[in-house]
């Protein structure tokens, strides 16, 4: 269903990967939870942080890691077969200009789970990949 259509993109809300890393315990992602969020002059510090999504990747701006997801339409990824598809693939070390995405915040609290807290971004577009 098309609530509407022709409205400008909302602004980002500027944040370091820093204050959206929950892996440390604390809940600080979560008040961002569905929010446009953007990420500047990050690296690309794991292309597979997880076991459950191929398509995932971590970033970091130097105050710690985040995972995020490849979704939305850009012309990156993490996976080797997308070269088919024209799509450039991101290495460790890679420097990325801005990522702009949703958040999304989930919290298992399961004391016996690995990653009790976890959050990814839902990113819609990635900046220039420098090498």
């Amino acid at each position: 269903v098309k609530a509407s259509s022709g409205n400008p993109e909302p602004a980002a809300v500027v944040r370091t990967t820093g204050s959206l890393n929950a892996s440390n315990g604390a809940a600080s992602a979560e008040p961002y939870e569905g929010m446009l969020v953007q990420l500047n002059n990050v690296t690309v510090t794991d292309i597979a942080p997880t076991f459950s999504d191929p398509t995932e990747y971590n970033v970091s701006d130097g105050s710690s890691a985040v995972v995020v997801q490849r979704s939305g339409k850009n012309k990156y990824s993490n996976v080797p077969a997308d070269t088919i598809g024209g799509k450039t693939i991101l290495r460790v070390g890679d420097r990325i200009g801005s990522l702009k995405g949703i958040v999304y915040y989930s919290f298992n609290p399961d004391s016996s789970a690995s990653l009790p807290w976890l959050t990814r971004i839902r990113w819609a577009r990635v900046g220039a990949v420098v090498r």
